[in-house]
């Protein structure tokens, strides 16, 4: 079955951001936990746990570094969510992404520098990523449906998608957090 595979191939291809080698090909990513690492939702989350899936239709010039980088909360939903679950942990102070005219600058909230700069290094000595190459002859919509089986069988922990996240136990906890953050990046801004 194509999720075993897909499986198989984002673990045994997981290493850190900066020492994972993207192929020339479009496939699902996936982002885990490294051995040995925990995060707290409602409960400890098992060792080595699948947070975060994603498609690419090219896994070379798509750059997963921005999941990884510091002030990239803003367009990351990887971070927001991370940050949204270790804002006390890592005493986190959520600010509004862009100016006046960006209609998602409180929903898609950010961190102030500082900040930022502790997710990604908690995101650094935390997570793995790794990969699966979709075959050529894969169309977009074949890929999105591959995503979508994977996910609902593998539930990963950070999933918010519309299509999948009433599988996710841990989503309305997530969304009370990142919902937390939203307000005070709302009041951020006013103050």
């Amino acid at each position: 079955m194509v999720t075993e595979s897909i499986s198989s191939s984002i673990l045994s291809t997981s290493s850190t951001i900066d020492d994972v080698h993207f192929p020339n090909s479009k496939g699902i990513y996936g982002i885990y936990l490294k051995p040995g690492k925990s995060i707290r939702i409602r409960e400890t989350i098992p060792v080595s746990s699948l947070l975060y899936v994603g498609i690419s239709k090219n896994l070379f010039k798509r750059d997963f570094k921005q999941h990884f980088q510091i002030g990239a909360t803003g367009s990351s939903s990887v971070r927001r969510s991370l940050g949204a679950l270790l804002k006390d942990e890592l005493n986190l102070i959520s600010i509004p992404r862009g100016g006046e005219k960006d209609k998602n600058r409180y929903t898609k909230y950010k961190f102030m520098s500082a900040d930022e700069v502790k997710l990604s290094r908690w995101m650094e000595d935390n997570l793995i990523i790794g990969y699966w190459c979709a075959p050529n002859t894969w169309k977009v919509a074949e890929l999105r449906s591959a995503e979508f089986d994977f996910t609902v069988q593998y539930k990963p922990i950070l999933d918010r998608d519309p299509r999948t996240k009433r599988l996710n136990p841990y989503a309305p906890e997530i969304d009370i957090l990142t919902e937390i953050c939203k307000q005070e990046a709302m009041n951020f801004s006013v103050g």
